[in-house]
C-alpha cells in the first residue's frame, strides 16, 4: 500500500482544515496570554526566582558571580551561559525580572518553532506542523515546573535541541556536527543536564550514519569539554562548587533519589497527555494492519543489518525514527535518573520528553489516514484538558506586594526571604541569602572527583562567616527589618525574638504556583 495515497489533504474537506486551524489559533491565544501575565508580572513568581538575577547584577558591576567573595551570599546553581546572554540587554534596561522573562519567553518559543520546522522537514503540512509547536507550548508553562521563569531551562532546551538537530537538517556534515559540539557545550553552561544532547547525538550518529563520524564526534566532544572545564575551573572558583556539586548533593540528602518518583511523574506525563497515548495506540493497531496486509513484502526490510567492520557505515542499516530514538533516551534518561529528583517534579519531562513525543506523534499522525482524522480531534481533546491547569487569578495588583515593595524602599539593610530578592535588587539593597545560599557549603563533597576537584576548606570558611556575619548583625540590631516566613528559614535561630519583635503578617499570593503562597512576619529591632 502507498502511504503517499493517504495523505490528507487528498480526502479532508478544506473547512475540516479550517476548523483545526481555528482552534489550534485559539488555544495559543489562551496560552500566549497566560505566558503574557507571567512575563509582566511586577513581582517574583517562585521562591528562588530571584536567584538567577544576581549573577547578572554582579556582572553588571564588573565582579565575577562565582568568585569566593560574592557566595554564598550570591549564590546560583544554574551556569553562566545564561546571565552572560542577557548581559548586553542588562547594560541598557538593567537586570530586571521582565527582561530575564523576556529572554527565557523567546527561548520557550524558540523550542516549539524547533519542532514546527522538523516537522516541516519531514514534509508535513504548514498546518500540521504548526500545531506541533502549540502542542508543545503549554507543556514548557506548566504551572510549577519554573521553565517560563527566570532562569536558563528554556535556553539549555533549546541548545539541547540545536545540539541533536543540527547534524539532522544537514545530513550530518563536518561543519553541522561542530557546530553541534560547541552547541552542546553551552547547553551544559546553561543547565548541567541539557549536555544529554552530546551522547543522544554521538550514539545516534554511531548507531544510524556512520561509525566514524559518531567516534569523531564523541572524541572531540571529550577534548573540548575538559578543556571547557580547566577553564571554567580555574577563572571562576567557586563554579563547579555551585553548578554541580552543591545542587546533587542538596537534591541526594533534601529530596532524595527515589524509583517512586520516576514512577509518579511518568503517570503524571501519562494523564496530561492520555488522549495522545491512545492516538499511538491506534496508529500502531493501523499501521499492524497494514503490515498485516503487505506481508508478502515485507521480508525482513524492517529488521536491522548489523555492520561491524566498515567505518564509514553505521553500526545498524536502519532506518530508525529520529524522533523515536529520541524519546527512547530521554524516558530512559529520566527514569534511571532525572526523574528521581522529586525537587523539580516533571520539569525534566516536559523539557526533554515532550519535544520528541511530540514529533513522534505527528509524524504517525500523517501517516495514515485514519490517525490523521481521530488525531486531530484527540489533539484538540489534549489541549482543551490542559486549559484548566492554568490560573487566571493573576492578581497584579496585589497590596500586600505593593506594602511589602514599599518597605523595601524604604529602608536600606533589610534581612529578607528569598522571595524578594528581585525586589531587593530592584532597590539597589545588600542581599544576604539568594535562595541557594543554603546549598553553597553542599558543594564540598566531591566523592571520586576529589581528584579533578579537589576539596576547598575555604568553601565551609566563608560559608560560616558569612552565617556569623549576618547573626552579628541580628544580635546588634543593625537590620532595619527582618522580612522572613513565619515558620522557615535556614540560618536564624528562633532566638531573634531576643532582639527582633514582630510586627505584622502578610500573606504573598503567587498564581504561577499557588503551592507557595506564604505568609511572611515583619520584625523591627526592639
Amino acid at each position: 500500500m502507498d502511504l503517499k495515497q493517504l495523505r490528507p489533504q487528498n480526502i479532508f474537506q478544506p473547512c475540516a482544515y479550517a476548523v483545526f486551524g481555528l482552534l489550534i489559533f485559539s488555544f495559543f491565544i489562551f496560552f500566549f496570554n497566560y505566558h503574557y501575565h507571567i512575563m509582566f508580572c511586577p513581582y517574583p513568581l517562585e521562591y528562588r526566582e530571584g536567584a538567577c538575577l544576581l549573577p547578572t547584577d554582579l556582572l553588571l558591576q564588573g565582579k565575577d558571580p562565582f568568585d569566593l567573595s560574592n557566595n554564598p551570599q550570591s549564590t546560583n546553581i544554574y551556569g553562566i551561559f545564561y546571565n552572560l546572554l542577557v548581559f548586553p540587554l542588562a547594560k541598557i534596561w538593567g537586570p530586571t525580572l521582565l527582561l530575564h522573562r523576556l529572554v527565557t519567553g523567546f527561548f520557550v518559543l524558540a523550542c516549539c518553532f524547533i519542532v514546527v520546522a522538523v516537522l516541516r522537514k519531514n514534509k508535513l503540512p504548514w498546518l500540521l506542523s504548526l500545531a506541533g509547536g502549540m502542542t508543545l507550548y503549554p507543556f514548557l508553562l506548566f504551572p510549577a515546573t519554573g521553565t517560563p521563569l527566570v532562569g536558563p531551562q528554556s535556553l539549555g532546551m533549546f541548545l539541547f535541541l540545536m545540539t541533536f538537530f543540527v547534524p539532522y537538517f544537514y545530513n550530518y556534515s563536518k561543519t553541522s556536527l561542530c557546530i553541534s559540539l560547541f552547541l552542546g557545550i553551552l547547553a551544559f553552561y546553561s543547565k548541567q543536564y541539557f549536555l544529554l544532547g552530546v551522547p543522544l547525538t554521538a550514539s545516534y550518529i554511531f548507531l544510524f550514519k556512520s561509525k566514524n563520524k559518531g567516534i569523531l564526534y564523541g572524541t572531540g566532544f571529550l577534548f573540548f569539554f575538559a578543556l571547557s572545564v580547566v577553564i571554567a575551573n580555574r577563572v571562576m572558583n567557586c563554579y563547579f562548587n555551585n553548578v554541580l556539586f552543591a545542587p546533587y548533593n542538596a537534591v541526594t540528602n533534601i529530596c532524595g533519589l527515589t524509583v517512586a518518583n520516576s514512577i509518579s511523574q511518568l503517570n503524571n506525563f501519562y494523564q496530561l497527555q492520555k488522549p495522545l497515548f491512545f492516538l499511538i495506540g491506534i496508529y500502531f493497531i493501523v499501521q499492524g494492519i497494514v503490515y498485516i496486509k503487505d506481508f508478502k513484502d515485507i521480508s525482513f526490510k524492517y529488521f536491522p543489518k548489523i555492520d561491524l567492520f566498515s567505518w564509514k557505515e553505521p553500526l545498524l542499516k536502519w532506518d530508525f525514527d529520529i524522533a523515536l530514538y529520541g524519546l527512547i533516551i530521554t524516558s530512559l534518561t529520566v527514569y534511571f535518573i532525572l526523574g528521581r529528583n522529586n525537587g523539580n517534579y516533571m520539569t525534566y519531562l516536559f523539557q526533554l520528553m515532550s519535544p520528541f513525543f511530540i514529533l513522534y506523534i505527528f509524524t504517525c499522525l500523517y501517516r495514515q489516514l485514519l490517525v490523521t482524522f481521530v488525531g486531530m480531534i484527540l489533539i484538540i481533546m489534549t489541549l482543551f484538558s490542559l486549559t484548566s491547569s492554568y490560573s487566571r487569578d493573576f492578581h497584579e495588583l496585589d497590596e500586600n506586594w505593593k506594602a511589602v515593595e514599599s518597605l523595601i524602599a524604604t529602608y536600606p539593610n533589610i534581612f529578607a526571604s528569598p522571595l524578594l530578592v528581585p525586589l531587593l535588587v530592584k532597590y539597589h539593597r545588600p542581599v544576604y541569602d539568594s535562595g541557594h545560599s543554603e546549598y553553597f557549603h553542599a558543594g564540598r563533597d566531591r566523592k571520586l572527583l576529589n581528584i579533578v576537584f579537589p576539596d576547598s576548606p575555604e568553601i565551609e570558611n566563608r560559608n560560616m562567616a558569612h552565617w556569623q556575619d549576618v547573626w552579628d548583625m541580628v544580635v546588634h540590631k543593625k537590620f532595619d527589618l527582618l522580612i522572613i516566613l513565619s515558620d522557615y528559614h535556614p540560618f536564624l535561630p528562633n532566638m531573634c525574638a531576643l532582639y527582633y519583635r514582630p510586627v505584622a503578617a502578610v500573606k504573598l499570593h503567587n498564581f504561577f504556583c499557588a503551592a507557595q503562597d506564604y505568609t511572611y512576619i515583619i520584625l523591627v529591632p526592639k
